[in-house]
This record gives C-alpha cells, sequence and structure tokens, in this order.
C-alpha cells in the first residue's frame, strides 16, 4: 500500500477549514512546517483513518474534534495492486466510511464493508501500520506510542523462520537433555554449582575467580580512561571551537549591532512622543485662531450695525434740535464747550497718565503683549469652560429618563400599531366615473384604497346619503393598555420636564454638545496655561517688572508729570466751568419738545454703543490689517496642524520594532554571556580530565589487564585439568546452550540482516541482541562491552527504533506487503553529526519503500532531501 494524498476538515486547529498533502510519492517525502502548523494532527488522523472505527467514540477520536464541534472528516488516497482508491472516514457525528475507486469510479464499500476492506488493505488484524509509525517523541523500542497490534505484526513478519528455529533447538527433547545434564553435573557439583568445597578444583576455581575480578576492575580502569580521553579531545575541539577569534567577534559585533538598533528605536520613539505632543498643540492652535477670526468679524459686522444706528440718531436728534432751534443754539454752545473742556481734560489725563506709565513700556512691550493676549484667551477659555458645563448641567435630563421616555413612547407606538392593524378595513370600489361620488371626511377616496377603521369612519355618497362605520370594541382589556401607556408617557415626559420625546432628546443632544464644548475649552485652557492661571499671572507681572527696570535705563527721557499734573488740574477747572454753563443752558431748555429729549437719549445710547463698538475693534485704519493678520495666523495654524500630524504620521510609519529591539538586544546580551560562561567550564572541565587521565595512565592499567588475563586463563587452564568428568558435562551443558542460542540467533537473523548494515551507518562495531518475548532490541554490543536498551541515551535509543521499523519495513516488503514509514517528529535528540548519518540511512531504505518525514526542524531537515510536502487548502467536498 502507497499514500497518495492526505486531507482533513475540521481536524483540531483546522476547525471550520478543510486542508490536504498531495502529491505523496515513493521514497522519502518531508513535511517541514513550524510548531503547531499540524503536522501531529495529520498524523494522529491518519492513524484513525487506518485504525480506528467510524462508529468509534474513543479518547483518540474526541481529541481529533475541534472545540466548536461537528463531525471530523479524513480522507486519503491510497495505490495497491488493485489501482488507485479514496478512503474516506467522518467521525463523532454523520459517522461513515467509503472507499471510493478513482480509477474505475463508483463506490466499493462503504459502512462495515469499508472497515473490512480497509483491514484487509493493511494485512488484517497483524496489519503492520502501527509497528511502523513513530509518533512524536516515541523513542521507546515498544513502549509508549506503539499500538498494540504492532508486537503481531513483528511475530507475522518473522514467521517464515519459525519451522526452521524448531528444528533446529529439538523443541522440548532439549530442554530433557539440558534437565539430565544438569542433574549429571549436580553430582560433582553443589546445588549451587560450585565444586565441593576443600578439593582442589575449588580452590583453582576460587583463584580464577579472584583473577577475573581483578581482570574486571582493570578493564573498568582502561574504559575510564578511554572515556575521559574521549571527553576531552571532545572538550577541547568544542573550546576551540568557542573561543576562534571570528567566532568572538561574530558575538561582539550582534551585540554592538543589537544595541545600536535599540538605541535607534528608542530615540524614534522619543521624537515620536514629542511630535505627539506637537501635533496636539497644533491642533489647539488652530481651532484658537479661528474662533478668533470669526470673533473679529462679528465685531466688525458689529460696529457696523452701531454705526448706522448711530447715523439714525443723528437724524432723529437734527430733527429735534430744527423743532427747537432758538433754544437750541444756547444748550449747543453750551455742549460744545463742555465736550471741548472734557477732551481738553481727557487730553491732559491721557497726557499725566502717558507720563506716569512711559517707564513702563520699553523694551518688554511686545513680550509683554503677548502674555497679556496668552492670560486673556486663558480667561475666556476658563469662562467658556464655566459657561459651557453649567449650561450642559442645566440642560442635562435627570439620569435614565432619557431611556424611560423612549422605551414608554416605543411601548405606546407598538399598541397603537396593533389597534390599528387589528381595526377592520373598509374597502370602496365606484363604479367607472362615479368616483368622485365617494369621500370620506371631504376627500376624494382612490378606488381599491382599504381604510382602516380604528376611529369611527364617515363615508359620503354624493346625493345618496352617509355610510358611518364604528370600530369593534376590540380586545377587553386593548383600550385599558393603551390608556396606561399614554399614562407612562406622560408620567415620563412631566418627570423629563419636556413637551414630548424629540424635544427631551433634542435637549440631550445639546447637553451633550455643551460638555463637549467645556472639554474643548478646558483643553485650551490646559494648552495655554499647563501651570494654571495664577502661575501665569505670575510670569506676567515678572515681564511687567522686567518692561519698568528696563525702561528706566532708556536714554529717551519720559514727559515731566509735574507739568502734566498742573496741565490736567487746569483742564479740570475749565471743564468745571463747561459744566456749569452747561447746566444753567440745560435749565433754559426745560421746556423744549419731550420728542428732541427721546432723541437725545436715542443719540446718547447709540453714541455709547458706537463707541464701545470702536473701542473694541481700536483705531479703523488698524482693523484691516488686524484682520488680515488674523486670517494669515489661522491659516498658518491650519498649516502648522497639517504639518505637525503630517510629521507624526511620518514618525509612526517609519517606527521601529522597539519590543523586537529590546528582545535583539537582551538575545546578543544572553548569547555572549552564555558563550563566556561556556568557556569557562569548558576550562575547568579540561583541567579537570587533564588531572583524571594522568592519575590513571601513571598506573599503566592496560599491562596489568594483559598480565592478570594471562593468570587467569592459566587458572582455568588448571581447574579444567583437575575436572575431567565436570569439565565434560560442563562442555556439554555450554554446548546445548550454545545450540538453543544458536538457533534464537537464526529465528532474528532477517531482520539483523536488514538492520547491520543501517546500524554500521550510525556506529562502528556494534551488535544488537534481540529480545526473544517482544522481538525488539534488547541489548546493544559496542567496543566488547554489553548495554542494556534502557541505558541508552535518548538520541541513541530512538535512533535505534527509527532503524528497527525500517529494518521490519523492508523485511515485510520483501515478504509482499507494503506500508509506509511514517515519523512525526523522531529525530528530537540527533545530533548534527547523526542526523546526516540518519538521513542517509532513509534514503538507503528508501529504494522499495513509501517514507513520509513530519518535522518542526526546517532548517536541520533542509538536508534530507526527498520530495517535499506542502499544506494547500481544501475544500472538504
Amino acid at each position: 500500500m502507497r499514500l497518495r494524498a492526505l486531507r482533513l476538515h475540521n481536524v483540531r486547529r483546522f476547525e471550520g477549514r478543510g486542508v490536504a498533502l498531495e502529491g505523496v510519492a515513493d521514497g522519502v517525502n518531508v513535511l517541514a512546517a513550524p510548531n503547531e502548523a499540524g503536522k501531529s494532527t495529520c498524523f494522529d488522523a491518519l492513524q484513525a483513518l487506518f485504525l480506528e472505527r467510524c462508529t468509534g467514540t474513543g479518547k483518540a477520536l474526541k481529541s481529533l474534534q475541534p472545540w466548536s464541534g461537528e463531525s471530523v472528516t479524513v480522507e486519503a488516497d491510497v495505490e495497491t495492486a488493485g489501482g488507485l482508491f479514496r478512503v474516506r472516514k467522518q467521525f463523532l457525528s454523520r459517522k461513515r466510511a467509503l472507499v471510493s475507486d478513482l480509477a474505475g469510479g463508483g463506490i466499493v464499500a462503504q459502512g462495515d464493508d469499508a472497515e473490512a476492506w480497509i483491514a484487509e488493505m493493511l494485512g488484517g488484524p497483524g496489519a503492520p501500520a502501527g509497528l511502523l509509525w513513530v509518533r512524536q517523541g516515541a523513542v521507546e523500542l515498544g513502549g509508549r506510542g506503539e499500538p498494540a497490534p504492532a508486537h503481531e505484526a513483528r511475530r507475522d513478519a518473522l514467521a517464515a523462520v519459525a519451522g526452521e528455529v524448531e528444528a533446529l533447538t529439538g523443541g522440548r527433547r532439549m530442554d530433557r537433555a539440558r534437565r539430565r545434564c544438569a542433574e549429571a553435573l549436580g553430582a560433582l557439583l553443589t546445588d549451587g554449582r560450585r565444586p565441593k568445597k576443600g578439593g582442589p578444583l575449588s580452590d583453582a576455581l576460587a583463584e580464577a575467580a579472584r583473577l577475573a575480578e581483578r581482570e574486571a576492575e582493570l578493564a573498568a580502569q582502561v574504559e575510564s580512561l578511554r572515556a575521559d580521553l574521549a571527553r576531552r579531545r571532545e572538550a577541547r575541539r568544542r573550546l576551540a571551537e568557542i573561543s576562534e577569534p571570528q567566532a568572538a567577534q561574530a558575538r561582539t559585533a550582534a551585540l554592538t549591532e543589537a544595541r545600536a538598533a535599540l538605541r535607534t528605536a528608542q530615540d524614534h520613539a522619543a521624537r515620536a512622543a514629542a511630535a505627539g505632543q506637537a501635533a496636539q498643540l497644533a491642533a489647539l492652535t488652530a481651532a484658537q485662531t479661528a474662533r478668533a477670526l470669526a470673533d473679529w468679524r462679528e465685531a466688525l459686522a458689529e460696529a457696523a450695525r452701531r454705526a448706522d444706528a448711530l447715523d439714525g440718531a443723528f437724524r432723529a436728534m437734527g430733527e429735534a434740535d430744527a423743532a427747537a432751534e432758538a433754544a437750541g443754539r444756547d444748550e449747543a454752545a453750551a455742549s460744545q464747550a463742555l465736550a471741548t473742556a472734557e477732551a481738553a481734560a481727557r487730553a491732559a489725563a491721557d497726557a499725566l497718565a502717558a507720563a506716569r506709565a512711559a517707564t513702563a513700556a520699553r523694551a518688554a512691550a511686545d513680550a509683554l503683549a503677548a502674555r497679556e493676549e496668552t492670560l486673556a484667551r486663558a480667561e475666556t477659555a476658563r469662562a467658556e469652560a464655566a459657561a459651557a458645563s453649567a449650561e450642559a448641567a442645566a440642560l442635562a435630563p435627570p439620569e435614565g429618563v432619557v431611556a424611560r421616555v423612549a422605551k414608554a413612547d416605543d411601548a405606546l407606538r407598538a399598541l397603537r400599531t396593533a389597534a390599528e392593524g387589528a381595526a377592520p378595513r373598509v374597502v370602496v370600489e365606484p363604479v367607472p366615473g362615479a368616483e368622485d361620488a365617494f369621500t370620506v371626511s371631504g376627500r376624494a377616496v382612490a378606488p381599491g384604497r382599504a381604510l382602516s377603521v380604528a376611529t369611527p369612519l364617515r363615508i359620503e355618497i354624493a346625493g345618496r346619503g352617509v355610510v358611518t362605520v364604528s370600530p369593534g370594541a376590540g380586545p377587553p382589556d386593548g383600550g385599558a393598555k393603551l390608556a396606561g401607556a399614554e399614562a407612562a408617557l406622560a408620567r415620563a415626559l412631566a418627570e423629563a420636564g419636556a413637551p414630548d420625546r424629540a424635544a427631551l432628546e433634542s435637549r440631550a443632544a445639546a447637553a451633550r454638545d455643551c460638555a463637549a464644548r467645556a472639554d474643548v475649552a478646558t483643553a485650551t485652557l490646559s494648552a495655554l496655561a499647563p501651570r494654571g492661571l495664577d502661575a501665569l499671572r505670575a510670569e506676567l507681572a515678572a515681564l511687567r517688572r522686567a518692561g519698568a527696570g528696563a525702561a528706566e535705563a532708556d536714554e529717551q527721557a519720559p514727559p515731566d508729570p509735574d507739568a502734566a499734573e498742573r496741565a490736567a488740574r487746569a483742564a479740570e477747572a475749565t471743564l468745571a466751568a463747561a459744566r456749569q454753563r452747561q447746566s444753567d443752558a440745560r435749565g433754559r431748555l426745560a421746556g423744549t419738545a419731550s420728542a428732541q429729549a427721546v432723541a437725545a437719549s436715542r443719540l446718547e445710547d447709540a453714541r455709547r454703543a458706537a463707541e464701545a463698538a470702536d473701542r473694541r475693534l481700536g483705531p479703523s485704519e488698524a482693523r484691516t490689517p488686524r484682520e488680515t493678520a488674523l486670517a494669515a495666523e489661522s491659516a498658518a495654524a491650519v498649516e502648522a496642524d497639517a504639518e505637525a500630524r503630517a510629521t507624526l504620521e511620518r514618525l509612526r510609519a517609519a517606527a521601529p520594532d522597539l519590543a523586537a529591539a529590546e528582545a535583539a538586544e537582551r538575545r546578543a546580551v544572553s548569547a555572549a554571556a552564555n558563550a563566556d560562561a561556556e568557556i569557562a567550564r569548558l576550562g575547568v572541565e579540561i583541567a579537570r580530565l587533564d588531572g583524571a587521565v594522568e592519575t590513571v595512565a601513571g598506573a599503566a592499567p592496560e599491562a596489568a589487564l594483559a598480565e592478570t588475563q594471562g593468570r587467569r586463563a592459566a587458572a582455568e587452564a588448571r581447574a579444567a585439568a583437575l575436572q575431567a568428568e565436570a569439565d565434560a558435562l560442563s562442555r556439554l551443558a555450554r554446548a546445548l546452550d550454545d545450540a538453543r542460542a544458536g538457533a534464537s540467533a537464526h529465528y532474528f537473523e532477517p531482520v539483523l540482516a536488514e538492520l547491520r548494515p543501517l546500524l554500521a551507518m550510525l556506529m562502528d562495531s556494534a551488535e544488537i541482541a534481540f529480545d526473544e518475548a517482544a522481538l525488539l532490541p534488547s541489548e546493544m554490543t559496542r567496543a566488547g562491552r554489553a548495554e542494556p536498551v534502557e541505558s541508552l541515551s535518548g538520541g541513541t535509543r530512538e535512533q535505534l527504533a527509527v532503524l528497527t521499523r525500517l529494518a521490519f519495513a523492508r523485511l515485510i516488503a520483501k515478504g509482499g506487503g507494503a506500508a509506509p514509514v511514517i515519523l512525526d517528529d523522531a529525530l528530537a535528540f540527533s545530533d548534527d553529526d547523526r542526523i546526516e548519518r540518519m538521513f542517509d540511512a532513509l534514503h538507503r531504505q528508501a529504494g522499495d519503500l513509501q517514507i513520509v518525514v513530519l518535522t518542526c526542524r526546517q532548517r536541520a531537515f533542509e538536508r534530507l532531501g526527498g520530495t517535499v510536502l506542502r499544506f494547500e487548502d481544501w475544500s472538504g467536498e
């Protein structure tokens, strides 16, 4: 049997989707993918397809089902001597098994017949599939990860030599002969098979035993010496490798590069944070400048309106003056004189103020003005925030009332809709030409239109009469529910203080807008005065003091305050006289018409308003430049905002991965530290091994071992001469044992013949002994030393497990059977040298086999070669 494709749908991590491995070829096939990519899932799914019934509910099948549940589908294309077939099973739900003929088309078997077909294809109950599939981490030989039929499959593979073994051993006759030999030896030896105490044979054998014990001690010393020499060579090789200047330079370069990359990433992150703060301030500045420009233009419009009002007031005043010209002349003259005196007084007061303030307005004027403007904007922002917060608090409905009103309104609408839907319908169908004869509430009725009778319906028929249709009583509690819903809505609206739902939602939206304005104003205040208004005022006071001190050093002398004060007192005296004259003139105007008084009052109001507007705007010649400057400032702020955002986006787009840079730096530091630690450890290990080698080698254990071996041989020869009959019986017992051992060796010779060349590729001069019960390797002999398989390293046991399965696979193939060898990360413990040899062994055995290797070590297995398999999407159809 050859596997040609494997497909899975809704299996474990492939929840809700399908994947496929197509184009599985003869020889070596490799699926190299990262951890958790689904390799072991494929292994378990294939094992379930061939070894589990579709109706099963065991733990192995349930482990294939993803969290979402649903059925699990596994499908494989297999090639046998009979052709190309597709085997498909669904487990856990919608259970089914199906075998299709891909060459001729049609269904070959399904259900239990399909299960029987699969078992027969695999070779029956003793199928070799479990024998040849090595699960991830299964380094035991015949232990964890091996299905129960595997032992029977191995025994079937060796069945061809069973009769020959029985012929060689003699079966039970051999057991009787060995038993009689033991009885004869008992006449000369004790039950413990030892010579009788006190005889020469006992002495000779005791000497031989003592020399054998000494020989074993010396052999252990020689083996220890050889092991220490090997470890010292390996330590020196590793020390030279890790201490190589190029390796040290590479570690240093990697550490330097990682630290430079980390500094670059940290600097970039700092620039991005600064750019973010700049972008936030630029956005606030753009909003403030746009608002300032809008306020200025509104002030210009307001000033124009005030000027128009002032012109109207002047016209009204002229009309009133014309009506009382005579009396007005004196009052006008007095008013003019008063105005002149007031102007002179104001000029004098201004001159006095200018003289007093001149010393405080020199070099720091520009900075002082800017800080004053910032303070004014900050105070305006604080006032705006307070006002908006207060307005939001005043507008916000009580908590939860909007939801209660919406709920009550929706319930009322639903009841009304239900009432209208339950009401009867009346359809008016006038005959052609009589359409205008029917009206409802004075309006024409369209033919065929259904009229709801939720309320009394009045149909007028021109010249004939009126038809009134009244609704039925409806459900017994329909009116009560509707009234209750209306009352609930009214209570909710009363609680909210709103006439209807729309007004309440509009008020809630207005409250949210006010809260948003308050947030914007608060953010503006924080941007303008991050340390608070008091700190800003303190800065302004400091600037004013600095400006005052600097103005004192100005070479230009300020105006004389004393002369200005004398001029102001004279102007006040003149103003007092002018006021008295005006008072006298106004006394004479007491009898003027009320219209003149009204006109004067309106003129004064308009004048004050115009003056206030003019004072807000400043000199007229500066207004247009001011507007132009505000517009330019707003445009510049918008441009600066866009540029700040663009800068921020560029920095974010180009930002290196800071976390990755930190991880790379930590890894480089760790690698350098590990190398230094290993260099120090190897130095200590080499020094220790040097001492151990010198100590053992100085005692010349090889020479002592050779001498002891000679003496032991002489002692054994003496014992043999003294025990003619015992020696003959012993030789007979050994001959019988050797005959049986030779038969056992012949029994395992077929698989050993396949295993020896593979084992030779892995290690020199190694022999394997098999366990007769388990039919698996139980002991390995290297350099004359036997080692139980359980004592071998994990990597060696793993490699031996793979090689043994390859040997059985060839044995099965030679017997006419075939099954793919599947290895799921089965070389996880192999070092670099051994894994290369294992790659060669796989290719050596792949001549008439199909081998599928599943591995997560992508880089290491690139050197394996063979057909590369990849996951492909599968629809599951």
